[in-house]
């Protein structure tokens, strides 16, 4: 007869389940896109809904025959005006029960509280991205790897139409750089020298033909395995966020629970400016270029 054996599952009573000390992280992108925007005119509504921004065009010049009599022609623009509007009202919800945060391990009410500042952050990033479609002037193809071509050919755009040189960026999906990151003249400290581009952060390539590169996965995303990516100068767009995310927290005797309410207003705008030719004429948004990609 065999010898008598106590194993697990004869104490299994006495055989606690842990709990950890902490909530495991949950995945949040970085939100990174509010930096790239111009951001000077959110100081304007502290009233109103709208900002408006007329636009001032180059007066043509007139090259009368030489030695003649001059009769002058006057030149006669009529300007346009660049708006931003606060369009968008969001707000992520909770209602945590008293029982629920009594009985928790954890405290219930700042930890979602904390989330739920991420969530609106990252709408706001989504809404940004979602203005690059909206360029008129365009390189690559959906689906498919940025090459050292559409790089230099959207600093040549933006360099035609005058953008500044500084502040540019280059918001682009993990996958897209990692296809950079194939290419010798981005990564290679012979190309660079000792002061080059190396990695810091994280990040592979800091800069691309004067644009501060910014890896980032809340770009818009037409189809499965397509992102769209941006070159451009900071003012090319534009968000104003109407007073900081509020919090409205308050307890509800009928339901023995915390209602928590964190909401934000706030809009943004592709800014077309006044064109470069003498005379004024149709408004363009040539201080940016769209980067069809893959993502």
């Amino acid at each position: 007869m065999a010898d008598a054996y106590v194993g697990v599952t004869d104490i299994a009573n006495w055989i606690p389940e842990l709990w950890a000390d902490e909530l495991l992280q949950q995945i949040q992108h970085e939100t990174m896109l509010e930096d790239t925007t111009q951001r000077r005119y959110e100081k304007m509504l502290r009233f109103g809904d709208t900002v408006n921004m007329p636009r001032k065009s180059n007066p043509a010049v007139t090259s009368p025959s030489f030695g003649d009599a001059v009769s002058a022609t006057y030149s006669e623009i009529t300007e346009g005006v660049q708006t931003l509007t606060i369009t968008v009202h969001d707000y992520s919800a909770m209602d945590i029960g008293d029982i629920a945060e009594f009985q928790s391990k954890y405290s219930v009410r700042e930890s979602y509280h904390e989330s739920m500042g991420y969530s609106l952050a990252r709408t706001r990033d989504v809404a940004i991205s979602a203005l690059y479609q909206n360029l008129s002037q365009v390189q690559g193809a959906l689906g498919s790897p940025l090459s050292d071509s559409h790089l230099l050919d959207a600093w040549r755009e933006l360099a035609s139409a005058s953008a500044p040189k500084s502040p540019r960026y280059l918001p682009i999906s993990p996958r897209a750089l990692a296809s950079l990151m194939q290419i010798d003249k981005f990564i290679n400290q012979l190309y660079m020298g000792t002061t080059g581009q190396m990695l810091k952060d994280g990040v592979p390539i800091r800069q691309i033909y004067g644009a501060q590169v910014m890896e980032t996965n809340l770009l818009r995303v037409p189809s499965t395995g397509q992102a769209e990516a941006a070159m451009y100068h900071k003012d090319q767009f534009a968000l104003a966020v109407q007073g900081m995310p509020d919090t409205i927290l308050h307890h509800d005797p009928t339901t023995l629970s915390w209602k928590m309410i964190v909401h934000q207003f706030y809009g943004t705008a592709e800014i077309n400016r006044a064109p470069e030719t003498l005379g004024g004429g149709t408004a363009v948004d040539t201080w940016g270029v769209l980067l069809r990609t893959h993502g």
